[in-house]
């Protein structure tokens, strides 16, 4: 996934999660509760900061929305990080020969070979 995507996904979030600004400090604004241990959040900050989950993990549809989203778009960077190495590959055999044959021509040069 480009940095551009993960940046518009993280606006996505923040859209939907208000921060309050004052001269001290930057925080959310807190819901009337919290999430419950089996809430899609546990699974969500697994995910995102390695913690364990607690115990019973539910998935809710937006949050099984946004980890959707993020496999595809990690599968696809995948891929092109894929097919950048492929390239990279035969780039680097194309210039090794090239170097072989520019020795090799170069020793021919220098030690006087008859034409």
């Amino acid at each position: 996934m480009s940095s551009e995507s993960y940046k518009r996904f993280l606006r996505s979030q923040a859209r939907k999660r208000p921060v309050r600004v004052s001269k001290t400090s930057i925080s959310w604004e807190e819901r009337e509760r919290g999430p419950s241990s089996g809430s899609a959040a546990n699974l969500l900050e697994s995910v995102y900061l390695g913690r364990e989950p607690k115990d019973t993990v539910v998935v809710d549809r937006e949050a099984a929305m946004v980890l959707q989203e993020r496999l595809t778009g990690l599968e696809g960077e995948v891929d092109r990080l894929h097919r950048r190495l492929r390239i990279m590959k035969w780039s680097l055999f194309a210039l090794l020969g090239m170097a072989a044959a520019s020795l090799s021509f170069l020793l021919w040069v220098l030690l006087g070979m008859p034409a």
